[in-house]
């Protein structure tokens, strides 16, 4: 499950790559409407509710292909999205698993700030806006980005920066948490956040640390990365 703006082949591709260790798997990667491979439509915005409303679509295309349980594999915004499955009682039954990284349960006022510098793509650097402009062009994805960023922020405004503190609450399946110690985003505290609200529940949960891992972990650490999630989903 991608993360903000992302798909397969922004996010994932290492993992599709043959010879890569998932494959193993029946592997599916779930593009939110706008995403990637799964445009048109363009992506549209509910205000905070954006991620609520991908975990609906999510089991909704589980149901329409005939797969009744999966091992969800979340970054960043899909591991958000990931937890809204899990933890909503309609939708959790489809849920055998749960791994995230680089995904937040809270978003603290203090990280306004941060989200608006980076809302103009043109202040990036050429290699992180180069994948993403592969596959939407540079013009689409810049308003895109700004857009993202400001429904992202909406959590803040109407939710008093949960953006997934409710659903924790409610999460009953097996989870794996993986934290990059050098995540620019997200802070010690909020892998705490998870692995503490999860352990809170009675969920069998583990937690692992890359301590030189920054927000992109799982394409610099491939095969450790790999190899992690793979004993947990097997265990």
């Amino acid at each position: 499950m991608p993360g903000a703006c992302g798909s397969l082949e922004t996010d994932f591709k290492i993992q599709w790559q043959e010879g890569s260790p998932f494959q193993k798997y029946r592997l599916l990667c779930f593009e939110p409407a706008g995403h990637g491979r799964a445009r048109p439509p363009l992506r549209s915005w509910p205000s905070a509710n954006l991620l609520q409303r991908d975990a609906d679509d999510f089991a909704f295309c589980l149901k329409e292909i005939g797969i009744d349980t999966a091992n969800l594999i979340g970054w960043s915004d899909g591991g958000i999205t990931a937890m809204c499955v899990a933890g909503n009682k309609k939708l959790a039954s489809v849920v055998e698993s749960m791994t995230v990284f680089g995904s937040n349960a809270t978003l603290p006022e203090k990280d306004r700030e941060l989200y608006l510098k980076m809302r103009n793509t043109d202040n990036w650097g050429a290699r992180a806006r180069e994948s993403y402009e592969k596959v939407y062009g540079t013009a689409e994805f810049k308003e895109m980005w700004a857009k993202w960023v400001d429904c992202f922020i909406t959590y803040i405004d109407e939710r008093d920066g949960d953006v997934c503190r409710t659903e924790l609450k409610n999460i009953t399946a097996r989870s794996l948490v993986i934290h990059g110690e050098k995540d620019f985003f997200l802070t010690q505290d909020m892998a705490d956040e998870l692995v503490n609200g999860l352990r809170g529940n009675n969920v069998p949960v583990q937690y692992e640390s890359f301590p030189d891992g920054k927000h992109n972990l799982h394409m610099k650490y491939s095969q450790e990365f790999a190899r992690i999630c793979i004993d947990f989903i097997d265990a």
